[in-house]
């Protein structure tokens, strides 16, 4: 089996223009193959004026090798343009990633990789389509790679206590795979527009890949409510000097904890 590459380091953290040309590239070989291939039999029936069932499917499936290669790349333009405007709302990770799952089953099962779930219920705060685009191609790129099955997990680190998506498959042994593929460029993009931590962990056999989502929602304990927010932009600093400071709100009333989050809402704490 041929070497893997490594993915512990996140591809966006490379050389922007070099990594950018290099996905360029990538993208127009991954749509090249495939059209190469469907004109072939394009070819072979207006030659012919025939074609069987057969070869009808495997049409059918590089033309739609070729269109998925499209909508990535534009995904990824979009996500490398940086004006993506987010909402922040309080979302289940668990119950998320199961209406992932749920929704792309057939299609995964069609593939022969049977999805194995542990989950625990974390709320964070987050943009809902993009929680939905990253889990998304997070199954894309696992698909492509895992060989029978993919174990998704959900919990929560003892600190910092942050909400982790994690899931890890054994590598279908195909010699030219890679795992650095278009779909992993795209983790990598929506990952960093979520200002999520992301970890690859891989050798020859197995990968485990982890995001942490910093804006977790912690369980209240004994009155106690806490969120860790992120530290916001330049702009956000210089008008608001006291933000990124995080706030213990503790009181045995809940209604008391939302009127206190309330209030410094807009203060950047």
């Amino acid at each position: 089996m041929t070497a893997r590459p490594s993915l512990t380091r996140a591809t966006t953290e490379a050389e922007p223009l070099e990594a950018w040309r290099e996905i360029v590239a990538q993208i127009g070989r991954d749509v090249a193959g495939p059209l190469t291939t469907a004109l072939e039999r394009v070819i072979q029936l207006t030659t012919t004026g025939k074609i069987d069932r057969e070869g009808l499917r495997v049409l059918r499936a590089e033309i739609e090798r070729a269109r998925r290669v499209g909508m990535v790349g534009q995904q990824l333009s979009r996500f490398a343009s940086k004006r993506l405007r987010q909402s922040h709302e309080r979302l289940d990770l668990a119950q998320t990633l199961q209406a992932v799952l749920t929704h792309r089953a057939r299609e995964v099962n069609a593939r022969g990789i049977q999805v194995r779930q542990s989950t625990r219920a974390i709320e964070v705060l987050v943009d809902p389509a993009l929680l939905f685009s990253l889990l998304n191609a997070v199954l894309d790129w696992a698909a492509e790679g895992a060989r029978t099955s993919i174990d998704f997990r959900v919990d929560q680190k003892d600190w910092p206590p942050h909400g982790r998506v994690s899931c890890s498959f054994a590598l279908e042994p195909t010699d030219g795979a890679t795992l650095e593929s278009l779909n992993w460029h795209l983790v990598g993009q929506i990952a960093q527009s979520m200002g999520l931590a992301l970890h690859c962990d891989t050798d020859e056999t197995h990968v485990t890949l982890a995001l942490e989502f910093p804006r977790t929602v912690s369980d209240p304990v004994e009155g106690m409510s806490a969120v860790e927010l992120d530290h916001g932009d330049a702009s956000t600093l210089n008008s608001k000097p006291l933000a990124g400071n995080q706030v213990l709100v503790v009181s045995a009333r809940r209604e008391m904890r939302l009127l206190v989050r309330e209030a410094i809402a807009n203060m950047g704490w």
